[in-house]
């Protein structure tokens, strides 16, 4: 049997800063992966409590153009409330052809200080022609 002469065992000073250095690399380029994942989940999170109502807001509204044509009495901009914090939203209705028109809905928000927005839009069949005449 070979007796080792001179071996000890451990990690040598080197090889700890060798591990260190390629383990702080990592944190350093996975760091900000974290803070674009939470701005991710926020944006998402508010995107899920904005889509029902804004759904809701279209469906009316697209009703409402339906049965009065370009004319109906809608509202196009205004803020709505939802879980303490406030939405802006604009509606633009615009006749793509007789009888077709476009309804969109514009919601607006401000998350981690940047303005955010979701846009929701359907085609609406009525009869009205250009000047808004049913």
């Amino acid at each position: 049997m070979m007796s080792r002469t001179g071996s000890r065992d451990g990690f040598s000073l080197l090889e700890v800063l060798v591990a260190t250095v390629i383990l702080s690399v990592g944190v350093v380029f996975l760091f900000p992966s974290l803070f674009l994942a939470t701005d991710a989940l926020g944006i998402s999170k508010d995107q899920l409590v904005v889509q029902p109502w804004a759904e809701n807001k279209l469906w009316e509204d697209s009703r409402a153009v339906e049965q009065a044509g370009q004319a109906a009495a809608l509202l196009d901009a205004g803020e709505v409330r939802l879980r303490q914090k406030t939405y802006i939203w604009e509606r633009r209705c615009e006749e793509v052809e007789p009888g077709l028109a476009a309804l969109t809905l514009t919601v607006r928000w401000t998350s981690a200080g940047k303005e955010r927005q979701a846009v929701y839009a359907t085609w609406v069949a009525c009869g009205w022609d250009s000047q808004g005449k049913v």
